[in-house]
């Protein structure tokens, strides 16, 4: 755990999920087949069904890109810290040095500002 101010008493440590790589480059890969298969079926056809199948290709990326985001988060290293934070620490320099989430009465769910 970081060395925090003097008066911060750290209570739980959250990692801050990423995104992992394979989140978007799967789903944009299969969205790309799906466009060519479409402008190659525009090509061949008079049908205006390419538009739908252009159209299905971003839905399938976007499902896709949120399901493997959701199952496969990566690691950022980065944390949210819960925190108390005793009647001697300036606010001041504590709102200037940390990034304050949210708080719940005397807990602050804070990120070390970068």
């Amino acid at each position: 755990m970081p060395e925090l101010m003097e008066g911060i008493t750290i209570l739980n440590q959250i990692p801050i999920p990423g995104i992992h790589p394979a989140a978007w480059i799967i789903p944009s890969i299969l969205a790309f087949i799906l466009v060519v298969v479409a402008i190659v079926f525009a090509c061949a056809s008079d049908d205006p069904t390419w538009l739908a199948l252009i159209l299905l290709a971003i839905l399938v990326w976007v499902m896709l890109f949120v399901i493997i985001g959701a199952a496969v988060p990566a690691e950022t290293g980065e944390y949210y810290y819960e925190v108390t934070v005793d009647d001697s620490v300036s606010m001041n320099e504590f709102s200037s040095r940390y990034e304050i989430i949210s708080q719940r009465g005397e807990i602050y769910k804070i990120k070390i500002k970068n």
